[in-house]
């Protein structure tokens, strides 16, 4: 994918915007692929390298990213922050879910 910075977003955001921190582990689909078309799947595939997508576009998708991260570090005894689920050919989605521990399931 060609990252353009139309609007002058700060360099630092422009370089955390242009990793790809995602990753579906070794199942070979996510259910944000198998929910999505197939065309749009094989589309993807075959001209990422041609589409082109501007840094202000990506900002939430960033903000979701760190939401994770700050989740994390709010770790406390008694609960899983988040967990994601795995099957032999596809992954749960990535969804923060708290579990306490008395066995209450809470998710967002």
């Amino acid at each position: 994918m060609i990252i353009t910075n139309k609007h002058g977003v700060p360099e630092p955001l422009v370089t955390l915007a242009s990793k790809e921190y995602y990753s579906k582990g070794a199942s070979q689909y996510s259910v944000t692929e198998i929910m999505s078309p197939p065309k749009i799947k094989r589309l993807r595939e075959q001209y990422n390298d041609q589409v082109t997508q501007d840094v202000s576009d990506m900002l939430w998708n960033l903000l979701g990213s760190a939401l994770h991260v700050v989740m994390e570090r709010g770790a406390t005894d008694g609960w899983t922050m988040e967990e994601r689920l795995y099957r032999r050919w596809m992954e749960s989605p990535s969804v923060v879910r708290l579990i306490s521990n008395r066995r209450r399931l809470r998710g967002w």
